[in-house]
């Protein structure tokens, strides 16, 4: 969790000045969306969150 949040400061929060806090919050929003979906992670065998859990989520059986 320390990980995350050191990213998420480097590369979200102190990456540029912002204008206002609507403009921090709609940043984070496409910050977190890259993050788990298109940013590898070294941990995951550089893959992304996303795909790890897209891969683990059981097929549904009807």
């Amino acid at each position: 969790m320390e990980r995350f949040h050191r990213i998420l400061l480097e590369e979200w929060a102190y990456i540029r000045p912002w204008q206002s806090k609507t403009q921090r919050g709609d940043a984070y929003t496409g910050f977190i969306q890259f993050y788990n979906h298109h940013r590898a992670h070294g941990a995951l065998g550089w893959d992304t969150p996303f795909s790890i859990i897209k891969d683990n989520v059981p097929e549904e059986h009807t």
